[in-house]
């Protein structure tokens, strides 16, 4: 009967495994933009190329703007995954290191028409007196297995 259960109870782990996505990274994630926050003028776009996963490469392009700014300020922060690599790369990540508080890491949206995109807004945040540097890494991910051809011209032609 132990045997039975155990082997119960391990069909139920390998079905959970399975049943998860697997991502491996396409980008090196070394990528970064410094973000000055609680300053008191709105500061210019801060843009970043974002390397292959060796760094060999150039993939994309990261951008976040205002590129700092008083805390309350919305910053927008842009994911432009190259043409070539828009189908490779399933899932966007920004990881944003603050001093004295936990690293987060965030999932980007993808544009709906644009799958090239992402996007996503954020508020800064801090105590009044507060000054400092936030610094956000950027990752990409390609989903293990899926297709990373996409659609064939021929294919899109022919169905209209």
């Amino acid at each position: 009967m132990k045997a039975l259960l155990l082997f119960f109870l391990l069909g139920i782990d390998a079905c959970t495994d399975s049943d998860q996505e697997e991502y491996e990274p396409f980008s090196s994630h070394s990528d970064e933009i410094v973000v000055k926050v609680g300053v008191n003028d709105l500061l210019e776009a801060k843009l970043t190329d974002i390397s292959s996963n060796t760094g060999a490469n150039v993939v994309g392009e990261a951008m976040v703007t205002p590129g700092g700014g008083p805390f309350g300020t919305e910053h927008t922060v842009t994911v432009e995954v190259s043409e070539e690599n828009r189908y490779i790369v399933d899932r966007v990540s920004v990881e944003i290191y603050s001093p004295d508080r936990p690293e987060r890491e965030l999932e980007m949206v993808r544009d709906s028409e644009d799958r090239a995109l992402f996007l996503l807004d954020l508020v800064s945040v801090g105590e009044e007196g507060e000054s400092r540097t936030d610094i956000f890494t950027f990752k990409l991910w390609d989903l293990v297995g899926d297709d990373d051809e996409g659609p064939d011209v021929e294919d899109t032609a022919s169905a209209d």
